[in-house]
């Protein structure tokens, strides 16, 4: 059993409303992340597999450029009527790289795949809490408990295209039932979480930003940063621009700036 206090008044902490509440609006969404991965093709001297729990989708060998394989395989992922119940496919960072995206939240899979795909890259785990004060984007596969769905963002239409668009979550302290409670830092899934979508609210920020400036969108994991995570421009496919959020504070890298959200 868990309480929630929400939080009712500006903090600043990732999350934390920088208004006076009732000054903003606030949604409610079933945080609906699933595990998300994705594989760049690096040669085509070879056929290409990608095993999917025990389960081979295996390319066409000969094919021209990385990009065909890539676009080969989502198509032959998406049309496998084993694996299709598993996982969809679809367009990765690049176009010589594609993402597997597993159909149904906390329910894991394991990729393996031939030697000229790179390295698996996780974008989203398994069963992954979503932290406070991350930006979400709408899951528009049908709802939750009744909410609406939302996951962390993989792909820059998550940010761009206004249909997707959800918000920024918002901090609230959970406590655990136990001796001592410990307060969470985020939602765990399948939970409902406040999403800001008009208003202001605090973020951590990877890199400097100045007041009044664009406010992007971590789409594509990358050393330290994680998705759904606030910088300054798009270091390179990485990040894309949130349409009606500009930065009301200027930031260090890694500090705390409050970004002023006015989403339709």
């Amino acid at each position: 059993m868990q309480t929630s206090i929400p939080n009712q008044q500006a903090i600043a902490l990732p999350g934390g409303r920088s208004d006076t509440p009732g000054n903003d609006s606030i949604l409610t969404f079933t945080n609906n992340t699933v595990q998300t991965e994705e594989y760049t093709v690096t040669a085509i001297s070879i056929a290409t597999v990608i095993t999917i729990d025990g389960n081979a989708v295996t390319g066409t060998a000969g094919l021209a450029t990385l990009a065909a394989i890539a676009a080969e395989m989502i198509t032959l992922i998406n049309a496998d009527a084993t694996v299709s119940a598993l996982v969809t496919a679809k367009a990765g960072s690049g176009t010589d790289s594609f993402i597997v995206e597993g159909d149904t939240p906390g329910t894991a899979f394991t990729g393996v795949a031939t030697t000229n795909l790179d390295a698996i890259v996780t974008l989203i785990a398994n069963q992954a809490a979503i932290a406070f004060g991350k930006y979400v984007t709408r899951d528009l596969t049908g709802t939750a408990g009744g909410q609406d769905k939302a996951n962390l963002p993989n792909a820059a239409t998550d940010i761009t295209t206004s249909r997707n668009v959800a918000g920024v979550t918002v901090r609230e302290e959970v406590l655990e039932s136990s001796a001592a409670g410990v307060a969470n830092t985020g939602y765990p899934q399948a939970s409902p979480m406040s999403v800001l979508r008009q208003g202001r609210i605090w973020v951590t920020v990877e890199d400097a930003v100045v007041q009044g400036g664009q406010v992007f969108v971590r789409y594509l994991a990358a050393s330290t940063f994680t998705v759904g995570s606030f910088r300054s421009d798009d270091p390179g496919s990485e990040a894309a621009a949130l349409p009606s959020a500009v930065y009301d504070t200027a930031a260090a890298a890694g500090g705390l700036a409050i970004v002023a959200l006015n989403l339709p």
